[in-house]
């Protein structure tokens, strides 16, 4: 049991000692370097993403406004198709 103690004890020594707290430190320093990096990454390709998708909706806007100009050209009115008849007036 004086052996558990003794270990136990060099154990609490050792997380008040300056350099394990120094290491301490900076393993958090690297852990919040990686969430920042992670989450730059991360914001990044949500955007580019974003961007994609904007693009790829006006480019289908673009494609349908064109294809219903090709529509409206082909598919004229029959009031236009077709000369108009003088009208008789009545006297």
């Amino acid at each position: 049991m004086y052996k558990d103690l003794k270990k136990f004890q060099a154990e609490l020594d050792g997380y008040h000692d300056v350099n394990y707290a120094s290491k301490v430190a900076i393993d958090c320093a690297k852990a919040k370097g990686d969430l920042m990096s992670y989450k730059m990454e991360s914001e990044k390709s949500f955007n580019e993403t974003d961007i994609q998708e904007k693009d790829e909706k006006q480019s289908q806007k673009r494609q349908n406004q064109a294809q219903d100009g090709k529509d409206k050209v082909k598919s004229k009115p029959k009031s236009e198709s077709q000369p108009r008849q003088s009208q008789k007036s009545t006297k």
